[in-house]
């Protein structure tokens, strides 16, 4: 790098350190001038970021059931402690917040692609009536050997 084009850098970085108020004064006021734009970035980066855990767990697709409705396609935490891992995120997470995550730490094992049924399922029941999956947890003691709901047991 020559003389000059390091003179130049280091001045740039002093001048945006010493200016940064302003510029984040800036940045805010873009925003609240431009919210539509800012929302369809968002929604466009977090679509994005989906996508790349989706096919990072084996493409979108419920691994249980198979559908491939992305609107209807969710991450699921194999070991059911998915509220566990939120807490210990340390603030209010929600779900775009776990695929950033995801993302940020190099899509770490433990996680699926299910369709919010079968996730939903297996949350509740700890397992999933297409019978192909169940959580790691044992057999919810109200199914039988059909994987069929027994309402009797429920109810007791």
């Amino acid at each position: 790098m020559s003389r000059d084009k390091e003179r130049q850098r280091i001045a740039s970085r002093k001048y945006h350190l010493s200016h940064i108020q302003k510029r984040l004064a800036d940045a805010r006021a873009w925003r609240a001038a431009h919210p539509l734009e800012v929302r369809a970035y968002n929604e466009q980066y977090h679509k994005g970021c989906k996508l790349a855990v989706y096919e990072a767990y084996g493409g979108p697709i419920c691994v249980c059931c198979g559908e491939s409705h992305l609107e209807f396609l969710s991450i699921d935490h194999i070991d059911g402690k998915g509220s566990e891992h939120r807490r210990a995120m340390g603030r209010s997470v929600g779900a775009r917040q776990i695929y950033t995550w995801l993302r940020k730490h190099g899509y770490p094992p433990g996680f699926r692609v299910l369709c919010m049924n079968c996730n939903h399922a297996l949350g509740h029941f700890d397992y999933c009536p297409h019978g192909k999956i169940q959580n790691i947890k044992s057999a919810h003691p109200s199914v039988n050997p059909d994987n069929q709901l027994r309402f009797d047991t429920l109810l007791q």
